[in-house]
């Protein structure tokens, strides 16, 4: 009976045996629905590339987008895995379903339909391994991916993985993910598939060594790739319209509540004054005027003067005050909405500038002509490497925000792009500059953004105007004042008209530099600096390694890009007036740009000349520190001058009124020091 467990020790065993079994089941049963979701999605490493959130947005939406009709409910699961399972594994999104998902205009059906195209057709470029390499899983199962010319979830995860630059460089180099989109939009490519089902297949020898590969064969029409371009310009100007749209409500919303506030504070005031007391001293003094105000009431009265006077100039500054932060887009909570059709394009320049990827006798044909011409794959990287290598910037962008922006899933500021791929900025706020209407249009900015650094072309960066020469004058003193000290990268822009032309063209030419101005009699700069044309012709020459001669700019000999001094391939004189751009193909001194197509020399009167910095606000704070140090250190300066002679030498006479010298130690040339700390006497 003594070894036996009472009633009340069992009762306790059983209390806490029942919820441990019922947990296990539990758990059991959760595992069980865990394993039956990842069972199916291991197969497919790609997702292995992408945060826990944003798999189960892929997945939703693959499941939302096949043409099958479920009932999803907002940030859950499908709970029937079996169907879920079967979606995945065997369903496609069509292309009607996809265009409908990027939410474009029906003018940009033909654009829409081109990225499915792409979309449905990327494949994967095979790596050539050295036989020494680890290769990474995602390489090997790369290497082994064969896309099946449909969008299924697999190919679906392979081109968002491609497009929001989710590879590592090593296994997606830059050029080779471009290569891979211009694969992609190859019209013939599911013609080229069916023919080599039936044909024998290239020697694997051949296939491994690259030779006569249908990727570095394949061609794409001139009007493909226009299409494409004038697409992404204006999902570009969508969303800085949005910007501009969201700037004004932020600061309509923030002046208003300034108002309120600013009402609030006048109460306070109102209501903090004593006016018993006010009246009761006023008639006191009204009873006895041979005596002053009552210095209560003067008091008092002198602090409501300050107050409603700080409240009326917060009120006269809040009126040109920008409440709007360019680093804080993604916070703000607002709809934005725009009127489309107040999105216009001049699609005629942007078409001028890409004709300059055709060979240089297509770009005087007829648009039919121009646009059948089939841009082979080495020709047309060549362009794209040298004068636009980010010509399809937006793009990645446009894709991340439609698949991962949590407003445009819920159909808000839909135009609105989050800059949220690093390294794959979005082009920069262009309104300051546009509205000093200096003969540069939006097109052209647009092109120029085709091949400015990534740090300089994000949503968050202003494009802020340091100097305009008709504003701040035609003097490279002027030019210096605004410009040096700025430590950001900076663009200069010189519009002008050409010399000897009875067109009387305008030409727009400029220089790219990454680090601060200097004004001596040296070259400075590094190959990240550029120089470029944007009108009458499009040319862009970034800097080569082939010399440093890339910047000079100093009072004597004005600035020049280039060459060597007194003859640079771009150049404005030292008085703003005269300016040159050339090109000598035989001059090796001329090659710390890129080279030009052919040789030139082109002369032009100056018109204008604007300077635009890319640091945003804590470049602009920090030249002007820089200013007001140098303005204390040049008065200190003069201080000390003052206290010369004739002689140069210090005047004693300063020096006793300063109290410096000890009249009484004068005739023994002592400087007094009786009141110097002891710790400065050593």
């Amino acid at each position: 009976m003594g070894n036996q467990p009472s009633k009340k020790s069992e009762n306790k065993k059983t209390k806490k045996s029942k919820p441990v079994k019922e947990n296990e089941e539990i758990v059991k049963e959760q595992k069980g629905v865990v394993d039956t979701k990842v069972k199916y999605l291991d197969e497919y490493p790609l997702l292995s590339l992408f945060s826990t959130s944003e798999k189960k947005i892929l997945k939703n939406l693959f499941l939302t987008l096949c043409d099958v009709t479920l009932d999803i409910q907002d940030g859950n699961d499908i709970q029937n895995q079996e169907l879920e399972k079967k979606i995945i594994t065997e369903g496609e999104i069509k292309e009607e379903k996809f265009i409908h998902f990027l939410k474009l205009p029906s003018k940009l059906n033909n654009f829409g339909k081109l990225l499915y195209h792409s979309f449905k057709s990327l494949t994967y470029l095979k790596k050539q391994v050295n036989a020494y390499e680890q290769e990474s899983d995602i390489q090997k199962y790369l290497n082994k991916y064969e896309a099946k010319n449909k969008l299924n979830f697999e190919q679906f995860l392979f081109a968002i993985s491609l497009y929001c630059m989710k590879f590592d460089e090593e296994i997606l180099s830059k050029e080779k993910r471009i290569h891979c989109i211009y694969y992609s939009l190859n019209e013939e490519l599911e013609k080229d598939e069916k023919k080599n089902d039936s044909e024998d297949k290239t020697d694997d020898l051949d296939e491994l060594l690259g030779l006569n590969s249908k990727e570095e064969t394949v061609t794409i029409s001139h009007k493909t790739i226009k299409e494409m371009i004038l697409g992404m310009a204006w999902i570009t100007k969508a969303h800085q319209m949005s910007v501009l749209k969201l700037k004004s409500i932020v600061n309509t919303k923030e002046k208003e509540k300034l108002e309120v506030k600013t009402e609030q504070n006048q109460n306070e005031i109102n209501d903090s004054v004593n006016s018993e007391m006010i009246e009761k001293l006023t008639n006191k003094w009204k009873e006895n005027l041979d005596k002053d105000i009552p210095s209560e009431v003067i008091q008092t009265l002198s602090d409501i003067n300050d107050s409603n006077k700080n409240i009326k100039e917060e009120m006269t500054n809040s009126k040109n005050k920008n409440f709007f932060d360019y680093h804080s887009i993604d916070s703000y909570e607002y709809d934005v909405i725009i009127n489309l059709d107040e999105i216009t394009i001049n699609e005629s320049y942007i078409s001028f500038a890409l004709d300059f990827s055709l060979p240089k006798k297509m770009r005087n044909l007829s648009e039919d002509e121009k646009n059948n011409f089939m841009h082979p794959w080495k020709d047309w990287n060549k362009w794209y490497t040298l004068r636009a290598p980010n010509l399809f910037r937006i793009l990645s962008i446009f894709i991340y925000n439609r698949l991962f922006n949590s407003k445009h899933a819920n159909n808000k500021s839909i135009y609105l792009l989050s800059n949220s791929i690093k390294g794959n900025g979005i082009i920069a706020n262009m309104d300051d500059f546009l509205k000093i209407d200096c003969g540069i249009n939006w097109e052209q900015l647009y092109t120029f953004s085709w091949f400015i650094p990534n740090n300089c072309m994000e949503s968050h960066i202003n494009m802020d105007v340091l100097y305009q020469a008709t504003k701040d004058g035609f003097s490279i003193s002027r030019y210096e004042h605004c410009v040096r000290y700025y430590p950001g990268s900076t663009v200069l822009f010189i519009i002008g008209d050409i010399q000897n032309n009875k067109d009387n063209n305008q030409i727009i030419v400029g220089g790219f530099v990454q680090s601060p101005w200097k004004f001596n009699s040296t070259f400075w700069g590094n190959n990240q600096c550029s120089i470029f044309e944007l009108s009458p012709l499009f040319e862009s020459c970034p800097g080569s390694k082939k010399n440093t001669n890339y910047v000079f700019c100093n009072s004597k000999n004005g600035i020049g890009f280039g060459g060597k001094t007194g003859n640079h391939r771009l150049w404005i004189n030292n008085f703003f007036q005269k300016g040159g751009y050339q090109y000598d193909i035989l001059a090796d001194y001329m090659n710390s740009y890129v080279a030009s197509e052919t040789s030139f020399n082109q002369k032009f009167d100056v018109s204008e000349i604007v300077v635009i910095g890319f640091g945003g606000k804590e470049s602009l704070e920090a030249q002007r520190k820089a200013w007001d140090f140098e303005k204390n250190e040049a008065e200190r300066r003069n201080n000390i001058n003052l206290l010369r002679n004739a002689d140069g030498e210090i005047d004693k006479n300063f020096l006793k009124m300063a109290g410096i010298i000890d009249e009484t130690a004068e005739d023994k040339g002592i400087i007094r020091c009786q009141d110097i700390p002891d710790e400065k006497k050593d």
